[in-house]
């Protein structure tokens, strides 16, 4: 009978991988670890959300280009600065003002109406398409 148990014993597989055995009796390395943790009861839950984590960026590496690439971006750079040229001409110090007011109107009369003025003059901006007759409120032709 012994040796049927020893036969048994025998057919029992062993792990196929190699992993060597846990040791949880290593010594931490963390200095912080032995620290007392400080108490704050300010009432609000310590923030979780300042780990690391989550992809980076690919670093740059800048390869060889194509002097039709420069070509391009040159073109680019100075169709910008020209597109921009206006933006560029206006005098911050001026101490002008410009006074845009919308005006209402009853149903569709007035809209589409606005004021544009300055100091010196006020231009009236009508954009409406509809035309008044007498079943609107408050037109007399």
């Amino acid at each position: 009978m012994n040796g049927n148990i020893n036969q048994h014993k025998a057919k029992v597989k062993q792990p196929q991988h190699k992993k060597p055995p846990h040791n949880n009796h290593s010594k931490n390395t963390n200095p912080n670890t032995n620290k007392p943790r400080t108490n704050n009861n300010t009432g609000k839950k310590p923030n979780r959300n300042s780990g690391g984590g989550g992809r980076r960026p690919k670093k740059f590496v800048p390869g060889p280009m194509s002097e039709a690439m420069k070509t391009s971006l040159a073109e680019n750079v100075a169709m910008n600065d020209a597109r921009m040229n206006p933006w560029k001409q206006i005098n911050m110090d001026n101490n002008n003002k410009v006074r845009f007011t919308p005006l209402g109107g009853l149903g569709e009369i007035g809209g589409n109406m606005a004021v544009m003025e300055d100091d010196e003059c006020a231009f009236v901006i009508d954009v409406g398409m509809s035309f008044p007759d007498e079943t609107m409120h408050g037109v007399d032709i």
